[in-house]
């Protein structure tokens, strides 16, 4: 399906490209396979996100980014029903840092003990010291 010889046309992919998502694949197919699944039918989304869970950085990056092409193209086959991957977070998701107050982030700014920390530091004003 993925060199685009499936009942419906897509642009191909390379062997190279196709290999590296099956490398990255691998371990969770058997994974799953040593649970019991018998098919990508079984896969909930509740799978996917254990399958995440523990990695970071680019592995999580490649594994997130292969199981959306496999699920993308299962789909579009008409061999699963739905995509559970299609909004499955492809970055190291953490969520988004909440802000320091200014009072707080003055006080810090102040305490600034170090040669490099004070000329890296600015003012509640926002010149440089």
């Amino acid at each position: 399906m993925l060199r685009g010889q499936g009942p419906s046309e897509n642009e191909p992919r390379s062997w190279e490209g196709i290999r590296r998502y099956l490398t990255t694949l691998q371990p969770t197919l058997i994974a799953w396979t040593a649970a019991g699944m018998t098919t990508l039918r079984e896969v909930t989304s509740d799978h996917l996100h254990a399958a995440l869970e523990n990695l970071t950085g680019t592995a999580r990056r490649q594994l997130a980014t292969s199981l959306r092409s496999l699920f993308r193209a299962l789909k579009r086959e008409r061999l699963i029903f739905r995509d559970l991957a299609r909004n499955l977070a492809v970055g190291d998701l953490t969520g988004i840092p909440r802000p320091v107050s200014s009072d707080l982030l003055a006080g810090l700014l102040d305490r600034a003990a170090t040669p490099f920390a004070r000329t890296a530091s600015c003012d509640r004003r926002g010149s440089t010291r």
